[in-house]
Protein backbone atom coordinates (compact mmCIF):
# COMPACT_ATOMS: atom_id res chain seq x y z
CA UNK A 1 0.00 0.00 0.00
CA UNK A 2 1.39 3.38 -0.95
CA UNK A 3 1.01 6.32 1.39
CA UNK A 4 -0.28 9.48 -0.19
CA UNK A 5 0.55 11.50 2.90
CA UNK A 6 3.46 10.87 5.29
CA UNK A 7 2.94 10.17 8.97
CA UNK A 8 4.05 12.50 11.74
CA UNK A 9 4.81 11.06 15.19
CA UNK A 10 3.30 13.92 17.13
CA UNK A 11 4.73 15.53 20.25
CA UNK A 12 2.86 15.61 23.52
CA UNK A 13 2.69 18.20 26.25
CA UNK A 14 1.65 17.73 29.85
CA UNK A 15 -1.45 19.87 30.01
CA UNK A 16 -5.09 18.81 30.60
CA UNK A 17 -6.71 18.13 27.26
CA UNK A 18 -9.75 16.00 26.63
CA UNK A 19 -11.91 13.32 28.13
CA UNK A 20 -13.34 10.35 26.31
CA UNK A 21 -13.13 6.57 26.08
CA UNK A 22 -11.22 4.65 23.42
CA UNK A 23 -12.33 1.06 22.92
CA UNK A 24 -10.05 -1.95 22.58
CA UNK A 25 -11.07 -5.46 21.64
CA UNK A 26 -11.91 -6.80 25.09
CA UNK A 27 -11.56 -3.78 27.32
CA UNK A 28 -11.76 -0.01 27.39
CA UNK A 29 -9.12 2.59 27.97
CA UNK A 30 -10.27 5.75 29.68
CA UNK A 31 -9.14 9.34 29.39
CA UNK A 32 -5.87 8.59 31.23
CA UNK A 33 -4.65 6.88 28.05
CA UNK A 34 -4.72 10.07 26.03
CA UNK A 35 -5.29 12.76 28.61
CA UNK A 36 -2.13 14.70 27.97
CA UNK A 37 -1.38 13.80 24.38
CA UNK A 38 -1.76 16.92 22.26
CA UNK A 39 -0.15 16.51 18.87
CA UNK A 40 1.28 19.01 16.50
CA UNK A 41 -1.43 18.15 14.01
CA UNK A 42 -1.92 14.38 13.66
CA UNK A 43 -4.53 12.04 15.12
CA UNK A 44 -4.52 8.28 14.62
CA UNK A 45 -8.00 6.95 13.87
CA UNK A 46 -9.57 3.61 13.04
CA UNK A 47 -12.79 3.94 11.07
CA UNK A 48 -15.34 1.59 9.53
CA UNK A 49 -15.65 3.60 6.32
CA UNK A 50 -12.83 5.93 5.19
CA UNK A 51 -15.02 7.68 2.63
CA UNK A 52 -17.80 8.31 5.14
CA UNK A 53 -15.29 9.55 7.70
CA UNK A 54 -13.73 11.97 5.20
CA UNK A 55 -17.12 13.34 4.18
CA UNK A 56 -18.13 13.95 7.80
CA UNK A 57 -14.87 15.33 9.15
CA UNK A 58 -13.10 16.74 6.12
CA UNK A 59 -13.56 20.25 7.44
CA UNK A 60 -11.19 19.49 10.34
CA UNK A 61 -8.47 17.70 8.41
CA UNK A 62 -7.50 15.17 5.78
CA UNK A 63 -7.65 11.40 6.29
CA UNK A 64 -4.95 9.15 4.80
CA UNK A 65 -5.38 5.37 5.30
CA UNK A 66 -2.33 3.23 6.03
CA UNK A 67 -3.54 -0.18 7.24
CA UNK A 68 -6.73 -2.15 6.58
CA UNK A 69 -8.07 -4.79 8.98
CA UNK A 70 -11.23 -6.89 8.97
CA UNK A 71 -12.86 -4.54 11.47
CA UNK A 72 -11.82 -1.20 10.00
CA UNK A 73 -9.17 1.02 8.45
CA UNK A 74 -6.34 2.73 10.32
CA UNK A 75 -5.30 6.12 9.05
CA UNK A 76 -3.70 9.48 9.81
CA UNK A 77 -6.08 12.35 10.34
CA UNK A 78 -3.96 15.40 9.61
CA UNK A 79 -5.61 18.47 11.09
CA UNK A 80 -5.77 21.81 9.32
CA UNK A 81 -4.60 23.59 12.45
CA UNK A 82 -2.27 23.22 15.42
CA UNK A 83 -4.56 22.46 18.38
CA UNK A 84 -4.27 23.90 21.85
CA UNK A 85 -5.86 22.12 24.81
CA UNK A 86 -9.28 23.70 24.28
CA UNK A 87 -9.34 23.03 20.55
CA UNK A 88 -8.17 19.47 21.10
CA UNK A 89 -11.05 18.88 23.50
CA UNK A 90 -13.51 20.04 20.86
CA UNK A 91 -11.97 17.88 18.15
CA UNK A 92 -12.02 14.77 20.30
CA UNK A 93 -15.60 15.43 21.39
CA UNK A 94 -16.65 15.66 17.75
CA UNK A 95 -14.91 12.41 16.94
CA UNK A 96 -16.32 10.63 19.99
CA UNK A 97 -19.85 11.37 18.74
CA UNK A 98 -19.16 9.44 15.54
CA UNK A 99 -20.16 5.81 16.21
CA UNK A 100 -18.22 4.58 13.17
CA UNK A 101 -14.90 5.50 14.80
CA UNK A 102 -13.36 2.67 16.83
CA UNK A 103 -10.23 4.53 17.97
CA UNK A 104 -9.04 8.14 18.00
CA UNK A 105 -5.93 9.45 19.75
CA UNK A 106 -3.01 11.76 19.19
CA UNK A 107 0.02 9.95 17.82
CA UNK A 108 2.72 8.80 20.29
CA UNK A 109 6.43 9.23 19.63
CA UNK A 110 8.88 6.38 18.98
CA UNK A 111 12.32 6.52 20.59
CA UNK A 112 15.16 3.96 20.63
CA UNK A 113 14.94 1.56 23.57
CA UNK A 114 18.46 2.27 24.79
CA UNK A 115 19.87 3.73 27.98
CA UNK A 116 22.56 6.36 28.60
CA UNK A 117 25.46 4.01 29.35
CA UNK A 118 26.45 3.92 25.71
CA UNK A 119 26.28 7.69 25.18
CA UNK A 120 29.83 8.23 26.37
CA UNK A 121 32.03 9.96 23.82
CA UNK A 122 33.95 7.79 21.39
CA UNK A 123 37.54 7.09 22.28
CA UNK A 124 39.92 8.00 19.49
CA UNK A 125 42.35 5.11 19.12
CA UNK A 126 45.69 5.16 17.37
CA UNK A 127 45.38 3.96 13.81
CA UNK A 128 45.97 0.27 13.28
CA UNK A 129 45.93 -1.62 10.00
CA UNK A 130 43.70 -4.46 11.19
CA UNK A 131 40.74 -4.29 13.56
CA UNK A 132 41.24 -6.56 16.60
CA UNK A 133 39.02 -9.60 17.11
CA UNK A 134 36.58 -8.84 19.95
CA UNK A 135 34.60 -12.09 19.76
CA UNK A 136 36.12 -13.41 22.98
CA UNK A 137 34.61 -10.39 24.80
CA UNK A 138 31.10 -11.15 23.54
CA UNK A 139 30.00 -13.17 26.54
CA UNK A 140 26.47 -13.48 25.20
CA UNK A 141 27.80 -15.85 22.49
CA UNK A 142 29.16 -18.33 25.02
CA UNK A 143 27.51 -21.57 26.20
CA UNK A 144 24.75 -21.36 28.80
CA UNK A 145 24.48 -20.08 31.47
CA UNK A 146 26.87 -17.27 30.49
CA UNK A 147 25.48 -16.76 27.00
CA UNK A 148 22.84 -18.10 24.64
CA UNK A 149 25.08 -20.89 23.33
CA UNK A 150 25.69 -19.45 19.87
CA UNK A 151 29.25 -20.81 19.55
CA UNK A 152 27.95 -24.35 20.05
CA UNK A 153 24.96 -23.84 17.74
CA UNK A 154 27.26 -22.76 14.89
CA UNK A 155 28.45 -26.37 14.66
CA UNK A 156 24.90 -27.57 13.89
CA UNK A 157 23.57 -27.45 10.30
CA UNK A 158 21.69 -24.17 9.95
CA UNK A 159 23.08 -22.91 13.26
CA UNK A 160 24.63 -19.78 11.77
CA UNK A 161 21.19 -18.45 10.85
CA UNK A 162 21.73 -19.02 7.12
CA UNK A 163 18.12 -20.02 6.41
CA UNK A 164 16.55 -16.91 7.95
CA UNK A 165 16.01 -13.27 7.02
CA UNK A 166 15.94 -10.58 9.71
CA UNK A 167 14.67 -7.00 9.39
CA UNK A 168 15.48 -4.50 12.12
CA UNK A 169 13.17 -1.49 12.56
CA UNK A 170 15.38 1.25 13.88
CA UNK A 171 16.51 4.83 13.75
CA UNK A 172 19.36 4.57 11.22
CA UNK A 173 22.46 2.53 10.45
CA UNK A 174 26.07 2.76 9.36
CA UNK A 175 25.46 0.29 6.56
CA UNK A 176 29.04 0.68 5.28
CA UNK A 177 30.50 -0.80 8.48
CA UNK A 178 33.36 -3.22 7.86
CA UNK A 179 31.60 -5.97 9.83
CA UNK A 180 28.43 -5.98 7.71
CA UNK A 181 27.38 -7.68 4.51
CA UNK A 182 25.22 -5.70 2.08
CA UNK A 183 21.64 -5.73 3.48
CA UNK A 184 19.17 -7.74 1.43
CA UNK A 185 16.51 -5.09 2.06
CA UNK A 186 16.70 -1.37 2.77
CA UNK A 187 13.28 0.11 3.43
CA UNK A 188 14.88 3.40 4.42
CA UNK A 189 18.11 4.60 6.01
CA UNK A 190 18.20 8.39 6.48
CA UNK A 191 21.58 10.04 6.02
CA UNK A 192 20.64 13.04 8.18
CA UNK A 193 20.56 11.13 11.48
CA UNK A 194 22.17 12.60 14.57
CA UNK A 195 23.73 9.17 15.12
CA UNK A 196 23.82 5.84 13.31
CA UNK A 197 25.24 4.05 16.36
CA UNK A 198 22.05 2.54 17.77
CA UNK A 199 21.04 0.66 14.65
CA UNK A 200 24.65 -0.27 13.98
CA UNK A 201 24.95 -1.82 17.46
CA UNK A 202 21.82 -3.93 17.01
CA UNK A 203 22.96 -5.12 13.59
CA UNK A 204 26.30 -6.21 15.04
CA UNK A 205 24.73 -8.36 17.75
CA UNK A 206 22.62 -10.25 15.26
CA UNK A 207 24.48 -10.39 11.97
CA UNK A 208 28.06 -9.06 12.09
CA UNK A 209 30.35 -11.20 9.92
CA UNK A 210 32.57 -13.86 11.46
CA UNK A 211 35.78 -12.89 9.71
CA UNK A 212 38.42 -12.91 12.44
CA UNK A 213 38.09 -9.24 13.31
CA UNK A 214 35.61 -7.00 15.07
CA UNK A 215 32.60 -8.80 16.49
CA UNK A 216 30.50 -11.77 15.41
CA UNK A 217 26.71 -11.81 15.20
CA UNK A 218 24.75 -14.59 16.86
CA UNK A 219 23.13 -15.38 13.50
CA UNK A 220 26.03 -14.11 11.39
CA UNK A 221 25.00 -15.88 8.18
CA UNK A 222 21.41 -14.67 8.29
CA UNK A 223 20.29 -12.18 5.65
CA UNK A 224 19.89 -8.83 7.35
CA UNK A 225 17.58 -6.02 6.28
CA UNK A 226 17.02 -2.54 7.67
CA UNK A 227 14.34 0.08 7.95
CA UNK A 228 15.55 3.29 9.55
CA UNK A 229 13.70 6.48 10.34
CA UNK A 230 14.42 9.52 12.47
CA UNK A 231 12.51 9.30 15.72
CA UNK A 232 10.29 12.11 16.97
CA UNK A 233 11.32 14.78 19.41
CA UNK A 234 9.10 16.14 22.17
CA UNK A 235 9.87 19.77 21.51
CA UNK A 236 10.22 19.84 17.75
CA UNK A 237 8.09 17.71 15.45
CA UNK A 238 8.26 18.72 11.81
CA UNK A 239 8.84 17.17 8.42
CA UNK A 240 12.16 15.56 9.38
CA UNK A 241 10.17 13.11 11.54
CA UNK A 242 7.86 11.96 8.76
CA UNK A 243 9.34 8.48 8.51
CA UNK A 244 6.83 6.09 9.95
CA UNK A 245 7.11 3.00 12.11
CA UNK A 246 3.87 1.93 10.42
CA UNK A 247 5.50 1.91 6.99
CA UNK A 248 8.45 0.06 8.51
CA UNK A 249 6.35 -2.76 9.99
CA UNK A 250 4.32 -3.16 6.82
CA UNK A 251 7.42 -3.15 4.62
CA UNK A 252 9.09 -5.77 6.80
CA UNK A 253 5.97 -7.94 6.79
CA UNK A 254 5.79 -7.81 3.00
CA UNK A 255 9.46 -8.77 2.59
CA UNK A 256 9.62 -11.62 5.10
CA UNK A 257 8.15 -15.11 5.16
CA UNK A 258 7.17 -17.62 7.82
CA UNK A 259 10.17 -18.39 10.03
CA UNK A 260 11.86 -15.04 9.44
CA UNK A 261 12.35 -12.36 12.11
CA UNK A 262 11.26 -8.75 12.70
CA UNK A 263 13.09 -6.81 15.42
CA UNK A 264 11.29 -3.81 16.98
CA UNK A 265 13.89 -1.54 18.57
CA UNK A 266 11.53 1.29 19.53
CA UNK A 267 9.58 2.33 22.61
CA UNK A 268 6.72 4.80 23.09
CA UNK A 269 5.04 6.68 25.90
CA UNK A 270 2.36 4.82 27.85
CA UNK A 271 -0.32 5.78 30.39
CA UNK A 272 2.33 7.53 32.47
CA UNK A 273 3.61 9.94 29.86
CA UNK A 274 6.94 10.32 31.61
CA UNK A 275 7.76 6.65 31.07
CA UNK A 276 8.34 4.59 27.95
CA UNK A 277 6.49 1.40 27.17
CA UNK A 278 6.40 -1.29 24.47
CA UNK A 279 5.10 -0.01 21.13
CA UNK A 280 2.23 -2.51 20.93
CA UNK A 281 0.51 -0.63 23.76
CA UNK A 282 -0.90 1.59 21.00
CA UNK A 283 -3.67 -0.13 18.99
CA UNK A 284 -2.48 0.85 15.51
CA UNK A 285 0.95 -0.70 16.16
CA UNK A 286 -0.60 -3.75 17.81
CA UNK A 287 -2.76 -4.54 14.78
CA UNK A 288 0.21 -4.36 12.41
CA UNK A 289 2.44 -6.57 14.56
CA UNK A 290 -0.39 -9.08 14.88
CA UNK A 291 -0.61 -9.23 11.08
CA UNK A 292 3.12 -10.00 10.92
CA UNK A 293 2.98 -12.88 13.42
CA UNK A 294 -0.16 -14.21 11.75
CA UNK A 295 1.99 -14.62 8.63
CA UNK A 296 4.37 -16.79 10.70
CA UNK A 297 7.04 -14.13 11.19
CA UNK A 298 8.76 -14.10 14.57
CA UNK A 299 8.44 -10.63 16.10
CA UNK A 300 10.96 -9.61 18.77
CA UNK A 301 9.87 -6.47 20.60
CA UNK A 302 11.74 -4.40 23.19
CA UNK A 303 9.68 -4.04 26.37
CA UNK A 304 11.02 -0.52 26.85
CA UNK A 305 12.92 1.29 29.57
CA UNK A 306 10.15 2.79 31.71
CA UNK A 307 10.74 0.73 34.86
CA UNK A 308 6.98 0.06 34.89
CA UNK A 309 4.85 -2.91 35.86
CA UNK A 310 2.75 -3.92 32.85
CA UNK A 311 0.27 -5.59 35.22
CA UNK A 312 -0.49 -2.25 36.89
CA UNK A 313 -4.16 -1.21 36.67
CA UNK A 314 -3.16 1.94 34.77
CA UNK A 315 -2.49 -0.27 31.72
CA UNK A 316 -6.10 -1.52 31.86
CA UNK A 317 -5.25 -4.97 30.55
CA UNK A 318 -3.29 -3.78 27.51
CA UNK A 319 -0.62 -6.42 28.27
CA UNK A 320 -2.93 -9.22 29.40
CA UNK A 321 -2.40 -12.08 26.93
CA UNK A 322 -5.82 -13.46 27.75
CA UNK A 323 -7.38 -10.29 26.37
CA UNK A 324 -4.92 -9.03 23.77
CA UNK A 325 -2.06 -10.87 22.07
CA UNK A 326 0.05 -9.51 19.20
CA UNK A 327 2.00 -12.77 18.99
CA UNK A 328 5.29 -10.91 19.55
CA UNK A 329 8.04 -12.02 21.92
CA UNK A 330 8.54 -9.21 24.43
CA UNK A 331 12.05 -8.78 25.81
CA UNK A 332 13.19 -7.31 29.12
CA UNK A 333 16.69 -6.55 30.39
CA UNK A 334 18.84 -8.32 32.99
CA UNK A 335 22.38 -8.06 34.26
CA UNK A 336 24.94 -10.22 32.41
CA UNK A 337 26.08 -12.13 35.50
CA UNK A 338 23.29 -12.27 38.06
CA UNK A 339 20.36 -12.27 35.57
CA UNK A 340 18.47 -9.87 37.83
CA UNK A 341 16.06 -7.39 36.29
CA UNK A 342 17.75 -4.07 35.65
CA UNK A 343 15.89 -1.20 37.28
CA UNK A 344 15.03 0.60 34.03
CA UNK A 345 13.44 -2.44 32.36
CA UNK A 346 9.67 -2.67 32.18
CA UNK A 347 8.36 -5.91 33.66
CA UNK A 348 5.24 -8.00 34.26
CA UNK A 349 3.48 -11.19 33.21
CA UNK A 350 3.48 -10.10 29.55
CA UNK A 351 7.27 -10.27 29.27
CA UNK A 352 8.49 -13.50 27.77
CA UNK A 353 12.29 -13.51 27.92
CA UNK A 354 15.29 -11.37 28.81
CA UNK A 355 18.65 -10.34 27.39
CA UNK A 356 21.67 -8.44 28.64
CA UNK A 357 20.78 -4.82 29.27
CA UNK A 358 24.28 -3.46 29.85
CA UNK A 359 27.92 -4.04 28.94
CA UNK A 360 27.18 -5.51 25.51
CA UNK A 361 30.09 -5.68 23.06
CA UNK A 362 29.04 -4.91 19.50
CA UNK A 363 29.49 -2.55 16.56
CA UNK A 364 29.05 1.22 16.82
CA UNK A 365 29.64 4.05 19.32
CA UNK A 366 33.44 3.77 19.45
CA UNK A 367 34.20 3.52 23.17
CA UNK A 368 35.99 0.18 22.63
CA UNK A 369 37.65 0.88 19.28
CA UNK A 370 37.34 3.80 16.88
CA UNK A 371 39.18 4.22 13.59
CA UNK A 372 36.38 5.60 11.41
CA UNK A 373 32.55 5.53 11.29
CA UNK A 374 32.74 2.15 9.59
CA UNK A 375 35.28 0.86 12.14
CA UNK A 376 33.68 1.65 15.49
CA UNK A 377 32.98 -0.81 18.32
CA UNK A 378 31.49 -0.56 21.79
CA UNK A 379 31.58 -2.47 25.07
CA UNK A 380 28.74 -0.42 26.57
CA UNK A 381 25.58 -0.99 24.54
CA UNK A 382 22.64 -1.09 26.94
CA UNK A 383 18.90 -1.00 27.59
CA UNK A 384 16.17 -3.27 26.33
CA UNK A 385 17.72 -2.22 23.02
CA UNK A 386 20.80 -4.36 23.68
CA UNK A 387 18.70 -7.16 25.22
CA UNK A 388 16.31 -7.60 22.30
CA UNK A 389 18.84 -8.42 19.53
CA UNK A 390 20.44 -11.07 21.75
CA UNK A 391 17.10 -12.86 21.86
CA UNK A 392 16.42 -12.11 18.19
CA UNK A 393 19.73 -13.72 17.25
CA UNK A 394 18.91 -16.82 19.28
CA UNK A 395 15.46 -17.05 17.67
CA UNK A 396 16.97 -16.68 14.20
CA UNK A 397 19.43 -19.50 14.91
CA UNK A 398 16.75 -21.84 16.27
CA UNK A 399 14.42 -21.05 13.36
CA UNK A 400 17.25 -21.66 10.87
CA UNK A 401 18.15 -25.02 12.44
CA UNK A 402 14.49 -26.01 12.41
CA UNK A 403 14.20 -25.17 8.71
CA UNK A 404 17.36 -27.18 8.02
CA UNK A 405 15.58 -30.09 9.71
CA UNK A 406 12.39 -29.37 7.76
CA UNK A 407 10.54 -28.32 10.86
CA UNK A 408 8.35 -25.28 11.26
CA UNK A 409 8.11 -23.30 14.49
CA UNK A 410 5.14 -20.97 14.79
CA UNK A 411 5.57 -17.64 16.59
CA UNK A 412 3.36 -18.97 19.37
CA UNK A 413 5.47 -22.10 19.81
CA UNK A 414 8.72 -20.13 19.69
CA UNK A 415 7.47 -17.83 22.43
CA UNK A 416 6.33 -20.76 24.52
CA UNK A 417 9.77 -22.41 24.23
CA UNK A 418 11.47 -19.19 25.31
CA UNK A 419 9.22 -19.06 28.37
CA UNK A 420 9.80 -22.68 29.35
CA UNK A 421 13.55 -22.92 28.79
CA UNK A 422 16.66 -20.91 29.57
CA UNK A 423 18.49 -19.57 32.60
CA UNK A 424 16.07 -18.46 35.33
CA UNK A 425 15.80 -14.81 36.21
CA UNK A 426 17.72 -13.86 39.36
CA UNK A 427 15.87 -14.61 42.63
CA UNK A 428 15.91 -11.07 43.97
CA UNK A 429 13.69 -9.76 41.17
CA UNK A 430 11.60 -12.81 40.24
CA UNK A 431 8.43 -11.05 41.36
CA UNK A 432 9.20 -8.42 38.75
CA UNK A 433 9.09 -10.75 35.78
CA UNK A 434 11.27 -10.14 32.74
CA UNK A 435 11.68 -13.84 31.92
CA UNK A 436 14.46 -16.37 31.58
CA UNK A 437 17.66 -15.73 29.63
CA UNK A 438 17.54 -17.89 26.46
CA UNK A 439 19.45 -21.10 25.87
CA UNK A 440 19.60 -22.28 22.26
CA UNK A 441 20.59 -25.79 23.39
CA UNK A 442 17.56 -26.11 25.66
CA UNK A 443 15.26 -24.85 22.91
CA UNK A 444 16.65 -27.42 20.48
CA UNK A 445 16.17 -30.16 23.07
CA UNK A 446 12.59 -28.99 23.50
CA UNK A 447 12.14 -29.34 19.74
CA UNK A 448 13.87 -32.77 19.82
CA UNK A 449 16.47 -31.61 17.31
CA UNK A 450 19.77 -33.42 17.73
CA UNK A 451 23.19 -32.70 16.25
CA UNK A 452 24.11 -34.56 13.12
Amino acid sequence: MKFKYPFVFAAFIATPAFAGIMKFNAFTINEARSKYLISSETIIVKVKSPSAFSSRHGGMGEFSPFFVTESGTWGYFKLHLMPDALTAAGIMNDLSDDKSIEHAYYAPIPKPATMTENSEQSIETDYVQETPDFEVQQNYLQPSPTGVGATTAWEIPGGTGKNVKVIDIETCFEDRHEDFETPFYVGANPRNCDSTDHGTAVWGEIAAKRDGKGVTGIAHESQFGIYGFIEGDLADVDDQYIRSINQAIQGATENLESGDVIVIEQQMVGPDLKKYTAVEYWPHIFDQLKAATKKGIHCLEAAGNGGSNFDDPSYEGAFDLEKRDSGCVMVGAVGPVDKERLSFSNYGSRLDVSGYGRGVVTTGYGDLFNQAPERKYTARFSGTSSATPIVAGAVAVVSSIAQESRKNISPKNMREMLRKTGVPQGPATQRQRVGNFPSIEQMLNKMKIRRR
